[in-house]
């Protein structure tokens, strides 16, 4: 007999000679998030101290009604800060109005006086120039 002919019939009785029952090993990953533990945990708790799956369960209703009522109390903050910047805002911007045509009406008397021609000019391209230097400032800002 050649080589050739040996390797297939031992290779044929090693594998009729080992026939062992094969086992396959599973693994399952479960992932619970939340206030409450999964199912099966709950259960267990409950076998272990009973009482103890309703005082869980109690907890985390009692942990999400204080959770809402803090973010309702946050918002309320949120809105009365937003209505303080618009009212701080809108009182800037009277001021600035009152304090502007106050200067243009000073300049103007200055100017129509005629003793102070020179300071009432100034005055008025100041008060000119920084109103607009304000509203040209607002305006890039809002497009950026």
């Amino acid at each position: 007999m050649s080589n050739k002919n040996k390797h297939p019939s031992n290779f044929a009785s090693l594998s009729s000679s080992n026939k062992t029952p094969q086992t396959q090993k599973s693994l399952t990953i479960a992932q619970y998030s939340g206030p409450l533990p999964d199912p099966h945990s709950l259960a267990e708790y409950e076998k272990l101290l009973p009482g103890t799956a309703k005082k869980i369960i109690d907890m985390a209703v009692e942990q999400t009604s204080h959770r809402q009522v803090m973010e309702s109390k946050q918002m309320d903050l949120n809105t009365q800060f937003q209505y303080k910047l618009i009212n701080n805002f809108r009182m800037g911007q009277i001021f600035a109005f009152t304090f502007s045509i106050l200067s243009l009406l000073c300049s103007t008397f200055l100017i129509a006086w005629g003793k102070h021609i020179v300071i009432g000019s100034i005055l008025g391209g100041v008060t000119i120039l920084g109103v607009v230097g304000a509203f040209l400032y607002h305006s890039s800002k809002n497009i950026k």
